[in-house]
């Protein structure tokens, strides 16, 4: 995984798809086959999925522990 592909899903997860493109000088779609490579690349299917198994999130304990 790039620094570039990691750069893309940092500033989607802040700030959108379309206000990263515009930070990074790509297009929307661009910024979209970034993250699609991300997802296929851990496995995940969502932005916040990836951040967590990217260990930028974590699950406080009490929701861990929480019965669904």
């Amino acid at each position: 995984m790039t620094d570039r592909r990691l750069q893309c899903l940092a500033f989607s997860l802040m700030y959108g798809n379309d206000a990263a493109a515009k930070m990074l000088g790509v297009t929307p779609q661009t910024v979209k086959n970034n993250l699609s490579t991300i997802y296929r690349e851990l496995g995940v299917r969502s932005r916040s999925q990836a951040a967590y198994r990217l260990g930028w999130l974590e699950i406080p304990e009490d929701l861990k522990t929480r019965e669904r």
